[in-house]
């Protein structure tokens, strides 16, 4: 694929470590520098650092079919990798992954070993063409960068480690690190059809020095490419996808089609349920594997505490009990607190969810992005398909209440625009935001709801 860079991944697994309590001299361990080290060519070679505790005796015990054996320099703390050559691959004498066993054995006869995983990928930085608070990984058994040192909208942060937040696979995003103000992760295949790609959805934070979340980025791993005019659909000026933001289809009636909702002018994404009719989100894991879940956060008077709040706690849903309903500002006359979250004069913000190159929609009340999507002109199921405009199928995928539970999941579609709204007699007055409403008989594309609202969301080109 043009740009990709053939590369051979040497990635280093959480080795496993046998410990007795008994003595000193029989806990031992072998860690690795990184977990992820790469080879630019077959038949390169990679170093890995390593370090032992408590170790007299080290080797390597195993590595993949066709490859040869790793150099071991106990000294220098030092192993080298050496990568099949693409004959050997070619030929198939050589496979492309598989693992190296580093094994150490303590003074006292206990075994420990680090486990390398390495394999024949490409390499992608998805923020080549540029930064965004949202990137799309389409190809299997490929390791991808993008930069983590700046914001979607390209302003700085001070980045010291990562962290994956939560996927929605426990396999989805493997070997995170950070190597040269960039994430570096693996994405594999399918764990039923090696064809494929594995699908899912995840969210990676960046750390400081002290360990604050300052940031994170929504990885969206699918086959799907937005770019691709087959896909698009153009109406009313606007060029959108053919699918929700996170959603890995946009068949009528999947429930895969449901993707990732938001709280007005947030950047965060928050998944849908699995099934039509659940009222829970789908299951999600962090990067060690375990369950994670969404909670609940109230709004302060001060904005700026808010603002932190909703940066360093993404799986936070910020309510308000009291007017304006915004999980930004308690202010509630008189002001444009915040209005430019999503929409700055029509440019698009540092807190859109969008992919590069895509932003939320521009949508005012009464002069809407949706005009003309009756539901007169439609066809439903669980979701609506216009075919006068030709809009694809829209999921009516609820919303999520203050409780933590999906409303209305395949009985009401609720999808969000950029724009703020300030109206008198309308919803939420002075901390609405604009949007398009619809269910079995009725369509509104003259929308208004309160901010703290979780609701679904369609990317238009910018």
């Amino acid at each position: 694929m043009k740009g990709f860079v053939k590369l051979i991944a040497v990635v280093v697994t959480a080795a496993a470590f046998a410990v007795s309590c008994s003595k000193d001299k029989d806990s031992g361990a072998v860690s690795f520098d990184k977990p992820a080290v790469f080879i630019d060519a077959p038949s390169g070679m990679a170093t890995v650092g390593f370090t032992l505790r408590n170790i007299k005796t080290l080797s390597v015990t195993s590595q993949p079919t066709g490859w040869d054996e790793p150099m071991l320099d106990q000294t220098t703390g030092m192993l080298t990798v050496i990568a099949p050559s693409a004959t050997a691959l070619e030929k198939g004498t050589a496979v492309e992954s598989g693992t190296v066993v580093l094994a150490g054995v303590t003074p006292g006869g206990t075994s420990v070993s680090g486990v390398l995983f390495v394999g024949v990928v490409k390499t992608v930085d998805l923020s080549a063409a540029g930064v965004a608070n949202s990137y799309m990984a389409s190809v299997k058994e490929t390791n991808y960068l993008f930069d983590v040192m700046h914001k979607g909208d390209g302003s700085p942060l001070a980045t010291d480690h990562l962290g994956v937040i939560w996927k929605s696979a426990s396999g989805l995003v493997q070997y995170l690190q950070m190597e040269n103000g960039k994430a570096s992760f693996y994405i594999g295949a399918d764990t039923e059809d090696s064809n494929k790609i594995l699908k899912g959805n995840a969210v990676i934070g960046a750390y400081d020095a002290n360990d604050e979340l300052i940031w994170s980025w929504h990885v969206w791993v699918t086959d799907y490419d937005p770019n691709d005019p087959a896909v698009q659909k153009t109406f009313n000026g606007n060029t959108f996808m053919d699918r929700n933001i996170g959603a890995f289809s946009s068949a009528v009636g999947d429930p895969l089609s449901m993707g990732l909702q938001f709280q007005w002018g947030r950047k965060d994404p928050i998944p849908t349920p699995a099934q039509w009719g659940d009222t829970a989100g789908k299951l999600l894991w962090d990067g060690n594997n375990k369950s994670v879940g969404f909670d609940s956060k109230v709004v302060v008077a001060d904005v700026a505490t808010n603002l932190v709040n909703s940066i360093a706690s993404p799986t936070s849903i910020i309510q308000a009990n009291s007017s304006p309903y915004d999980w930004y500002t308690l202010e509630s006359e008189g002001d444009d607190i915040g209005d430019d979250r999503w929409d700055d004069a029509g440019a698009k913000t540092a807190f859109d969810p969008c992919p590069r190159g895509w932003r939320v929609p521009v949508s005012e009340p009464f002069e809407s992005a949706w005009d003309g999507c009756v539901a007169a002109t439609g066809n439903w199921n669980t979701g609506f398909t216009w075919l006068d405009p030709d809009t694809g199928y829209w999921p009516a995928a609820g919303y999520r209440s203050s409780n933590g539970s999906w409303d209305y999941n395949g009985v009401i579609g609720y999808y969000w625009a950029a724009s703020p709204v300030h109206e008198e007699g309308i919803v939420g007055k002075e901390s609405a935001g604009s949007g398009f409403y619809f269910q079995s008989d009725t369509a509104l594309s003259g929308y208004t709801q309160y901010r703290i609202t979780v609701m679904s969301l369609r990317c238009v080109k910018e």
